[in-house]
This record gives structure tokens, sequence and C-alpha cells, in this order.
């Protein structure tokens, strides 16, 4: 009879555990619901986070210089920046680097300048050569005050420069990410 019980407080145990979440450290391999990542940003004490795609591309920020500026402002939260451009008409065609990474499937996005950072600090990834990423940020300015709605900023993730570069001319990498 104990041993029945035992058995039955630790299945409940367990589906408690189930209930909570996993608890995650920067480097794990997350793989819930549909996604799969590698962890490199943790919160609640590895309850959430985000995730970085296990693969990337090369590709185009846009496809084309015509395009009115789409208003990617935000250094902190891709998610934003994707939301600014899914409201441009026929934006899965006109910007490439948003629509490769939201056929990842629900939640995942272009990341902002600070969220590419984050992934260098997290240092999950081995290159033995510059690593430039598109980032979701517009780059607002050229020089002291110019408004620059051509260029958008990257990030080297394996040194940690931030430059930026002409949207529809450069075919840099593109890394999604995802919040858990």
């Amino acid at each position: 009879m104990k041993r029945v019980f035992a058995v039955l407080f630790l299945a409940a145990v367990c589906a408690g555990c189930e209930k909570s979440g996993r608890i995650y450290r920067i480097g794990d391999i997350y793989s819930e619901n549909g996604k799969q990542g590698i962890v490199f940003y943790v919160t609640d004490e590895g309850r959430h986070g985000k995730i970085v795609s296990l693969d990337e591309t090369r590709c185009v920020w846009q496809s084309n210089f015509d395009y009115p500026d789409p208003e990617t402002y935000d250094y902190l939260d891709g998610m934003k920046n994707m939301k600014a451009v899914r409201y441009q008409p026929d934006w899965h065609d006109r910007f490439p680097a948003f629509a490769w990474c939201a056929d990842k499937g629900d939640g995942w996005y272009l990341p902002a300048e600070t969220e590419l950072l984050n992934l260098y600090v997290a240092h999950i990834f081995e290159y033995d050569e510059e690593h430039w990423c598109w980032s979701s940020t517009s780059n607002r300015y050229l020089g002291d005050s110019m408004l620059d709605t051509n260029r958008a900023l990257l990030v080297d993730i394996w040194y940690c420069y931030v430059g930026s570069a002409v949207k529809y001319r450069d075919e840099y990498y593109v890394r999604a990410i995802a919040k858990f």
C-alpha cells in the first residue's frame, strides 16, 4: 500500500513539474510545442526566455528600394518590428529576411539589434570569422541627423560588432528567434 501511494505521489509531483515547465539554461536545446532551438536568454529562473533557430539562411532584408519605410526602429524587441513589417502590403514577398523567420511558424521573428547582442553574449555559436546577421532594426540615422530608411543594423555575433548595410542590396545571415 505504501509503495502504491509513493508511486501515485511521484506521478502527481511530476505532473506538477510539467505544468510549471522545464528549467532551461543558456545553451540548452529547446524542443516543445513544435519549436526547436538553442536557448540563449533566460528569465524567471529559466522557465521563460528566448531561443534561436538551429539553422540560418542568407538573404537581403528587403527585396527592392522602392518600398516605403516600415518604421522598424525598435532596438529591443524584434517582435514589434515584425508586426510593423506585417502591416505592409505583400510583406512576405517584399521582406525576405522577415518572411524566412515567419515561415518557421508561430512566434518566430527577426531579432532586434539588442537581441542579437544577447546572442553574442550567450556565445553559443563557434565561428572562425566574422558572422554578420541582419537585425530587424532599421538604421534610423546617417550621420548627425539625416533619416536613412535604406539601411538596417547588422550585428557580428562572433566579434560583437554593430554596423549597417543597405537593406535591398546586401545579403547577410538571418537567424530567427522565438520566446518561450
